[in-house]
Order: structure tokens, then C-alpha cells, then sequence
């Protein structure tokens, strides 16, 4: 059975590389995807994220919307997962890749 879902944005300062944000990302998906015991049964909650690093001088914007597009490709590549993507002048999506 597939729940209605919501999107939010976590913003976390001083986080200086892909990798650390991805770790923190796996954190956060492993807490949220603990078992919910409820009368009709049990629930297993899913997580699908984007990870992005803001650049200098970059516009909110533009973080905004990699963040969006790495989540989507989340959801696309089969839900549950978190992708991270650089921005543009550091290159494509990143290969790190959680489930």
C-alpha cells in the first residue's frame, strides 16, 4: 500500500564534501525506516533523498532545485534510496548511491 508522501528540505551547515552529506543522509534514512507497529499491522516507512552541497555565491535557487532533481531521480530509480549530485561546474551525479 503506497501512503501519501510529503517532501522537505533539510539543510545542515559546514558539511564539506558529498560523502559526509551521503553519511549523514544514510542516518537519517535508517531512523526513519524503522518498522511502525500499528493496529492493522506493521508499517515500514520509505525515504527517498537528494543530496547537494551549496557553492559559493551560488543562488538558493540553483541548490533548491539540484537537491529536487537528485530526490526525483531517487524516486525514479526505485524509491528508498538517497542520490547526490554536484553542481554543475563540479560535474554530473555523483556515484554514491544509498538504499
Amino acid at each position: 500500500m503506497l501512503f501519501r508522501s510529503d517532501e522537505l528540505l533539510v539543510v545542515l551547515q559546514a558539511i564539506p564534501s558529498l560523502e559526509e552529506a551521503l553519511a549523514i543522509a544514510h542516518t537519517i534514512h535508517g531512523a526513519v525506516h524503522e518498522p511502525l507497529s500499528l493496529p492493522g499491522g506493521e508499517l515500514v516507512p520509505s525515504l527517498s533523498i537528494g543530496v547537494t552541497l551549496v557553492q559559493p555565491e551560488e543562488p538558493i535557487d540553483a541548490v533548491v532545485a539540484r537537491a529536487d532533481q537528485a530526490m526525483y531521480a531517487a524516486k525514479n530509480g526505485g524509491r528508498d534510496r538517497g542520490i547526490a549530485m554536484a553542481n554543475a561546474s563540479a560535474g554530473a551525479e555523483a556515484p554514491a548511491i544509498i538504499s
